[in-house]
């Protein structure tokens, strides 16, 4: 009995039926605020986002964090939300209604999306987590969480200290999917559900603006299908929740939502969530001041203040306890005078230093704007700004999809520490908003002609043409079909209970043909995830996939592995993340990151890495490092060779002093990439 329910088909089941009650009962309660069906769709996203987070960080905060407890408070939440939500809501929308016709082809455009972006996931199925943030500290944190069953610091040792520090919900929407199944089958696909999310939110936002149901549905195709967007889905990290919180903060902060009777409570969701993901959205935050306007009042502030100091408030107080400083570890300075102490004085990257740096970092590259979509974007973009005309300070939304652009991305070019355009997202994201208010001044039929080519070119030049020929054919079929079974359930009641019926009846053969193939589908990522990691750089990772694959092929289970001189830890925890991974310093009288000696000159984010290696290196002690190794209990230690973010390349000092004691440390494999020893304590 217990090899059933601890059976990979048992943890399946359990996870699916987990999430799909969670989103239920948070449908049911945007249902009840909302009588326009868009705007409870992204209410019941970011209500399911909300009950995720609750469900990790509530336990984990006391130390219970398991799979059982995170269960448990998520079918409390759960349970009271569909309790609440039992009323429908009577009050009349202000926007207009959808009539069947409008209604049938939105649902084809969500249809297409969803079929390209699951078919881009069907593409990658058997490929493992590959984003160097995502294997450094996206997916160890969450595990590390989930071993100990508490919210901890995670160290990111040999790597941007920030990322230790900074808030991490989108590790607790990973773990969310970790806990339950095991591994990372489903959470390397977490960013999924946020780009699902991100386009229902820019619809709404853009009908908000003025624009035709129709059109919105298809500019907010070409938002989340741009390349920069829909690349990021098959990426474990948080940009796509950073994306899609900031818009759904917009949307929450337009007047009409503002004063609604929980309106203040949902911005006050969006905004927590969103400062609870990372310190970068920090630059897009002056943004969201251009929303404010008529319909603020003191209950309502203070409604908005408190969610956010409960669900981001956390982060930064917990960066006070260990800092003083609750950006740590950068330094902030105004005008001379330091305000916050920190280890860094971080200064903007170099690729954003001129305007042809700038440039290439928004177009050049994998996941750059092809060069015809820019080009529309920002025609758009300017045409928002001559058809604003006197309303462009006056509204609020209009003030922040045109000028907030200008804000956010010369924020971004003078303050990003690392020139990569995802900092930028929300202003990017923002063009396609401006778009609408050029369009909605065009004839209907043009407006739906010029939404349907800005559509049509994202979606074919977001990916190599057969890739894309292939997600978008997928994409149509999906539309299709959606918008059949729309028609059919809107003529009559019976239509309605086919559609019903079929639908019922195809989730059935999707969770048998799962049942079925799950466990070797399991089995099958375990195996391909360190070979691909093994094919040679730089698509993947060279040798060091074969020394991760060593640790998880012939390290017994739940050893602690000790690790130097790498920052990619996740490899090393496992499949089903059965080993601990530590980091012991050999720095003379170093034990935790936070006793870093600070950096004195100012650095970009492409420098922090190799100037973080370098102090880690210095001064070591032999007597301190094997005290620090046995304290962690290390059975193993990997070596890494070199890193290349270092200019220094002389051979890191645990090397050295594992080759000067043999009998302790038993070499076990090694290659170009790095060294396996085997622990012997006396």
């Amino acid at each position: 009995m217990l090899a059933f329910l601890t059976s990979d088909e048992s943890r399946l089941f359990y996870a699916v039926a987990l999430n799909a009650f969670v989103l239920w009962a948070s449908w049911r309660t945007a249902r009840r605020i909302n009588t326009d069906r868009l705007d409870a769709a992204v209410d019941a996203g970011m209500l399911f986002y909300l009950v995720q987070y609750a469900s990790i960080c509530l336990p984990g905060v006391v130390g219970a964090l398991h799979p059982l407890t995170i269960g448990a408070v998520a079918l409390l939440l759960g349970g009271a939300m569909a309790v609440w939500g039992a009323r429908r809501n009577e009050t009349p929308e202000a926007l207009p209604a959808i009539d069947r016709s409008s209604a049938l082809f939105v649902a084809a455009c969500a249809m297409f999306v969803l079929g390209y972006v699951l078919s881009l996931v069907a593409y990658q199925r058997a490929l493992p987590v590959i984003s160097n943030d995502a294997l450094t500290y996206h997916l160890p944190a969450a595990v590390q969480w989930l071993q100990t069953g508490r919210l901890g610091l995670y160290e990111a040792w040999f790597y941007n200290p920030a990322n230790s520090y900074s808030p991490l919900a989108g590790s607790t929407f990973i773990a969310w999917l970790l806990a339950p199944i095991g591994n990372d089958t489903l959470a390397r696909f977490v960013a999924v559900g946020p780009f699902l999310l991100l386009f229902l939110a820019t619809l709404a936002l853009c009908r908000r603006i003025g624009a035709e149901v129709r059109v919105a549905a298809m500019v907010a195709i070409a938002a989340v299908l741009a390349r920069p967007i829909v690349g990021q889905t098959i990426l474990a990290k948080d940009d796509l929740f950073v994306a899609a919180f900031f818009i759904a903060s917009v949307h929450a902060l337009s007047r009409e939502r503002l004063e609604e009777r929980v309106g203040a409570w949902r911005a006050g969701i969006a905004i927590g969530l969103l400062l609870a993901t990372k310190f970068t959205v920090l630059l897009s935050l002056p943004i969201l001041l251009l929303m404010l306007g008529r319909g603020w009042n003191a209950r309502r502030t203070i409604a908005v203040f408190i969610c956010i100091v409960v669900l981001a408030g956390p982060w930064y107080l917990r960066n006070i306890f260990l800092t003083g400083n609750p950006l740590y570890p950068t330094s902030v300075t105004i005008g001379g005078f330091t305000l916050l102490r920190g280890m860094l004085h971080v200064h903007r990257s170099a690729l954003v230093a001129t305007p042809a740096g700038a440039w290439h970092v928004f177009t050049g590259g994998y996941y750059g704007i092809p060069l015809l979509l820019a080009c529309l974007m920002i025609a758009g973009w300017i045409g928002g700004l001559i058809a604003a005309g006197r309303g462009l300070l006056s509204d609020r939304l209009k003030r922040t999809a045109i000028p907030g652009v200008v804000i956010g991305i010369g924020l971004f070019v003078m303050l990003a520490p690392y020139g990569e355009m995802r900092f930028a997202y929300p202003s990017l994201l923002l063009m396609f908003v401006a778009m609408c208010i050029a369009l909605v001044r065009l004839p209907k039929f043009a407006q739906l002609a010029a939404a349907g080519l800005i559509a049509l070119v994202a979606a074919a030049t977001a990916f190599k043409f057969l890739w894309a020929r292939d997600f978008m054919t997928t994409g149509a079929i999906f539309a299709l079909i959606g918008a059949g079974a729309a028609w059919i359930a809107m003529r009559s009641e019976t239509g309605r209970k086919a559609v019903v019926g079929a639908l019922a009846a195809a989730c059935v053969g999707i969770a048998l043909y799962a049942y079925v193939n799950w466990a070797a589908y399991v089995k099958q990522c375990e195996y391909d995830s360190t070979a691909a990691w093994s094919m040679p750089a730089p698509d993947q990772y060279g040798a060091m996939g074969e020394v991760w694959k060593y640790v998880r092929d012939e390290t017994p289970p739940s050893a602690t592995i000790a690790y130097a001189n790498t920052y990619f830890t996740y490899p090393l925890m496992g499949f089903s993340y059965d080993h601990r991974v530590v980091y012991a310093p050999t720095r003379a009288g170093l034990e935790r990151f936070v006793d870093m000696p600070p950096i004195p000159e100012r650095i970009s984010g492409e420098q922090i890495t190799g100037r973080v290696i370098d102090l880690l290196r210095e001064n070591p002690d032999r007597s301190q490092w094997l005290a620090r190794l046995r304290r962690s209990g290390a059975q193993c230690l990997v070596v890494g060779k070199h890193l290349a973010e270092s200019h220094n390349m002389s051979p890191p000092p645990e090397l050295g002093l594992a080759a000067a004691d043999p009998a302790r440390f038993v070499k076990m494999f090694e290659n170009e990439a790095g060294v396996v020893f085997r622990i012997v304590w006396q």
